[in-house]
This record gives C-alpha cells, structure tokens and sequence, in this order.
C-alpha cells in the first residue's frame, strides 16, 4: 500500500505540474495579448513610408490554410512580409494584376519575424488600395482580442482539473481504512461474470478499482487516472485453482478467466 501511495503521489505532481504550466503559459498569452493589442493601434505618423518598386510576390508553402504572402521590391534585397492574420483582407486579384516595375506606396513597420525586417501595413497602387491600415488594425487587433477572451478560460480550466485531481488523489487516499466490502466504497458493476458457483465482478469508483470473487474483495488499484495496471485474483473449478485476471489498458478494462477474456467495459478515466 505504501508502495502505491508513493507512486500516485508522484503520478499526481507530475499531473498537477503539467496543467500548471498549461496555465502559466495561457496566462503569460493573455498579458502578451494585451500587450499587442495596444502595439496594434497603429497610425500613419507611426510608419515609414516609401515609394517601392515591385518586383514580385510569393505565396510560401507551409502553412495548412492561408499561404504567408511576401512583396519584393526592387530597393530591398529581403521581402517585405504580409502578416497571416491580416491577408484575409488582403486584395489578392490586385495584387496577382501587378507588373513588375510599378510603383506601389507602402506604409510599414518593422517586423516582429526573424526571416524578414519589414511587414507590411498598408500598400496601394494608383488608386488600388491592396491592404489598408484600418484592415491592419483591425484584423489584428482582433486576433488579440479572441487571446484575451480564450486564455484566462483554459487559465482556469487547467486549474480547476488540479484541483481535480488533487481532491481525487486526498479522497482515494483517505477511504483506505473504509470497509472494502461496502457497496458504496466499490461503486458501480462494471463486469459480471458467472462460473459455476463463482461470481467474479469488476467495480469501479472514481478513486478505486475493485475485483469481487464470491462478495470478497481479493485485489484493487486505487488511483487517479486510467493507467495500465492488473488486478489478479483466483477461484476454485473442479479441484483446480483457476487464475483471475483484470487487465486495465486504453480505457478499458478486461476480464480472463484462465487466460480467456470473458468481458470488456469502458472505464474512461476510471
């Protein structure tokens, strides 16, 4: 018993390090979402602004929806990239229609990307306006708000699954000492089984799993999740001793009987 206290106890800091992390790193979005959303708020005194010659533009592989679209311009040895989150605004025909060697005005700012220097936040053509700075803004300004909305949600989720977890390690922890034979300790049938005399039955609980011979407890495995492990046991058929086993493993759980699976059921997280 010692032996499985210690292992559950340790499985449980390992859970409740892992949905802690989950929600530092969900709570550091939210803040870093805040933080973008003002940088976002961009206006024209705020950007350069140059008379570029096109080159070309590229649609780069790599992305599973949206291609990431890049601008060449005659001035700059490197593109000039246009933000995934803001081409869905972007003019595409437009932007297919120009020749190389117009002039195109370009509003940008520097790029928060290590493979370019510049994004692009606004560019036109004559009277073509391909991505404006209002569809910059507020494409953008969006994304951050949908961060601010969904990361203190999965904060608190992944909080709520500690606590969870920690109150499912305590009471499996504390009904140690109860009567192993109490239905309400056992929780519910999960595999009944009759052979002969003998009635074998799997039950289940949210913090124990149990194998009943004949109304006698012969095994459990207290824990919080759905970890393999085997609860063995066995009866008494024509003057031989008869191996009982139930063996838990990707959310089921399965009952031999001298090696012979006899039953199956699905235990979820226990």
């Amino acid at each position: 018993m010692a032996d499985n206290y210690k292992g559950e106890k340790i499985r449980l800091i390992f859970i409740v390090a892992f949905f802690s992390c989950i929600s530092a790193m969900f709570l550091f979005l939210f803040f870093n979402s805040i933080s973008l959303y003002s940088e976002f708020d961009v206006e024209y005194s705020e950007l350069a602004c140059e008379e570029l010659t096109f080159s070309k533009y590229e649609k780069l592989d790599g992305y599973k929806t949206d291609k990431k679209y890049v601008v060449y311009f005659e001035e700059y040895e490197k593109p000039f990239e246009i933000s995934t989150i803001s081409d869905g605004k972007l003019d595409k025909t437009s932007l297919a229609n120009l020749k190389k060697g117009q002039s195109i005005k370009v509003f940008y700012t520097e790029s928060s990307s290590r493979k370019y220097d510049y994004e692009i936040c606004e560019f036109s053509h004559d009277d073509v306006v391909l991505l404006s700075l209002s569809d910059y803004v507020e494409t953008n300004q969006r994304n951050q708000m949908a961060g601010m909305i969904v990361s203190p949600i999965l904060v608190i989720i992944g909080l709520f699954l500690d606590g969870v977890f920690i109150y499912l390690f305590k009471a499996s922890n504390s009904s140690v000492g109860l009567n192993k034979n109490t239905k309400k300790k056992l929780g519910k049938i999960k595999i009944e089984y009759v052979d002969g005399e003998n009635t074998i039955r799997i039950y289940n609980s949210p913090n124990v799993c149990s194998l009943v011979i004949n109304g006698k407890v012969v095994d459990q495995e207290v824990g919080l999740v759905a970890a393999l492990f085997s609860l063995n046991g066995s009866i008494e058929k024509e003057g031989q001793t008869v191996p009982i086993e139930a063996r838990m493993g990707s959310f089921n759980i399965r009952l031999y009987v001298d090696g012979k699976c006899v039953g199956k059921a699905f235990m979820g997280f226990g």
